[in-house]
């Protein structure tokens, strides 16, 4: 008998609010990676819901202390996201 080696998905959240979250409808999809054609990822169907929680605490972060800050403030704390430990920027699929 053959055995076949099932790969883990990356699993990715929706990010509101600063809190990592499922989609409201608890509803996935699988993205492909279009050179292998192998699923790689699932990740979060956002719905309208999602989209509405998203904006209102975005508005909320910019009327509040974020909204506050001088742009290279808002530099200065993004820039560790996009140097994100364990992340191979050039090998991502």
């Amino acid at each position: 008998m053959t055995t076949v080696a099932v790969p883990t998905l990356v699993r990715y959240e929706l990010h509101i609010g600063g809190t990592s979250v499922a989609a409201s409808s608890g509803r996935t999809y699988e993205t492909v990676n279009p050179y292998t054609g192998q699923s790689w990822a699932t990740v979060a169907d956002a719905g309208p819901e999602d989209v509405d929680a998203a904006a209102g605490a975005a508005r909320a972060e910019l009327n509040g202390e974020w909204g506050r800050t001088t742009p290279p403030e808002r530099a200065a704390a993004l820039r560790p996201w996009g140097r994100k430990p364990g992340f191979d920027h050039a090998a991502a699929p």
